[in-house]
């Protein structure tokens, strides 16, 4: 989910501060100076909101060498002065362990859910731990509700996640079964999970982390969250789709959200991973290719 947080931070930063470092820096970014904008941060550096903009340039390497412990040490200075946008970023490094930040997730969901309404960005990771079942159960609806009134006030860069959830809203309620969780159930027990669903036909929505051919087989179609980095390997779900040769996976990319139906056959002959879900029969619907990652 990182993927345009760089930019989505110093928007939501613009309607900040009048403290003349505080502005200079920012000037000094748009202008492209990052070593003017770190130099004007630097000067005012007991400020939060220039922790925060410090720990974002070495979060992504503008104008200095990346360095993800440096931007943790800022953001949890930015988020010991109560900055809260410092605090949901330490939120979302929880979820893969940057930056060494040790607070799990649901630790983070908790303070997340204390701050709401106090910033925009937090209700923006807010509505991403619920919609993807991060620190607690998933919660489509109340992240849909929390970026709603952002989206309609015109924060821009939270449009992609707003669809998103839109559409696995629609989906869910048309019977899709979300990777994630298809994963987990069978996590809790295969002999359950086939008692469930062998022999049926399963609709299964998830996000594309891999496609692989499987010799005579077809393809192995691995899903899993709108962030398989940042994802634990075993919530991920490995999808076995063994489509006809006139029927190939192509024009699929990592990060692009489908919906995959077709019969469940148990575990074999496909018995590769933890959570493998053998198909035959396919059909494959591309949803959505949007980047609504961090």
């Amino acid at each position: 989910m990182r993927g345009t947080l760089a930019t989505l931070l110093f928007l939501l930063f613009v309607s900040g501060c009048a403290e003349a470092n505080y502005e200079k820096g920012l000037e000094a970014r748009r202008d492209g100076d990052y070593t003017e904008a770190l130099n004007q941060w630097m000067l005012a550096s007991d400020d939060p909101r220039c922790m925060t903009a410090i720990a974002v340039m070495y979060d992504y390497g503008e104008g200095v060498e990346q360095d993800e412990d440096k931007a943790a040490y800022w953001y949890h200075k930015a988020a010991n002065k109560g900055n809260y946008r410092a605090m949901a970023q330490l939120a979302n490094f929880s979820l893969s362990g940057v930056g060494g930040e040790t607070r799990s997730p649901m630790v983070w969901r908790t303070k997340l859910e204390a701050l709401q309404g106090k910033d925009p960005y937090v209700d923006y990771v807010l509505a991403f731990f619920y919609a993807n079942a991060h620190g607690g159960e998933r919660r489509l609806d109340d992240a849909l509700s929390l970026l709603k009134p952002l989206v309609e006030q015109g924060f821009e860069p939270f449009v992609p996640l707003y669809r998103d959830i839109e559409q696995r809203i629609a989906d869910r309620n048309a019977g899709v079964q979300e990777a994630g969780a298809l994963a987990l159930e069978m996590a809790q027990g295969e002999v359950s999970f086939d008692a469930r669903w062998k022999d049926r036909r399963i609709v299964v929505s998830g996000y594309v982390s891999a496609v692989r051919r499987l010799n005579d087989y077809g393809y192995a179609l691995k899903l899993g969250g709108p962030n398989p980095s940042l994802v634990p390997k075993d919530n991920l779900l490995a999808v076995f789709y063994a489509p006809s040769l006139a029927n190939p996976l192509t024009g699929l990319n990592p990060g692009d959200y489908i919906k995959l139906d077709g019969v469940y056959l148990g575990r074999v002959p496909f018995a590769l991973e933890p959570s493998a879900l053998t198909l035959l029969g396919c059909n494959l619907v591309k949803a959505l290719s949007r980047d609504i990652r961090f």
